[in-house]
């Protein structure tokens, strides 16, 4: 009698995603000043673009940054995750609001997955309370002027700016050697 055996090998390359989940025993405060920590940058953005290239094996996300706690302090930037399906991929939707925590992709891009603190931004995001106060503000708060009598020293002297009222119009006045305002 003959027999035959058959023999299969799984492969390792068709892995899922693989969390380490914070331990049940620490406190949210805990949970937010670590991923903080471990973050290259920490900020809320708003989704203008979501890109999924063929050919690339992750999403480019452009934002439009509002606040930031860490890291940058660009206006708008492009994050990179993956494209979901068990590579751990974050799903952005263009329009939402997001508070982000990410790392270091790669040298020219930052990334975030569903294992960071990444979300969508609503008032009861217990996050933004242990964050505490934003190092970096890109955008004034609609209908409010942020340049009444704000002032900025630089190399060339001083540079006042102030509004005029509800109209468009800003003045700005620059102060020269031996001249004042």
């Amino acid at each position: 009698m003959c027999g035959s055996l058959l023999v299969l090998f799984a492969s390792n390359s068709a892995r899922g995603c693989t969390c380490d989940l914070p331990p049940l025993d620490k406190a949210i405060r805990q949970q937010v000043i670590e991923a903080r920590r471990n973050a290259k940058s920490v900020f809320t953005g708003k989704v203008l673009v979501v890109e999924s290239p063929a050919e690339l094996f992750y999403t480019k996300v452009t934002m439009e940054i509002q606040s930031a706690w860490k890291g940058t302090r660009a206006y708008k930037l492009i994050i990179l995750t993956g494209r979901g399906g068990g590579d751990c991929g974050y799903r952005f939707e263009v329009g939402e609001t997001y508070l982000v925590y990410a790392y270091q992709y790669n040298k020219s891009y930052l990334g975030t997955n569903i294992c960071q603190r990444t979300n969508v931004l609503h008032n009861e995001l217990v996050d933004l309370k242990y964050l505490g106060k934003p190092v970096f503000r890109a955008r004034p708060a609609r209908g409010k002027s942020s340049l009444q009598k704000n002032e900025h020293r630089n190399r060339v002297g001083l540079l006042r700016l102030s509004s005029h009222g509800n109209a468009n119009r800003v003045t700005a006045t620059t102060s020269s050697p031996g001249c004042g305002f």
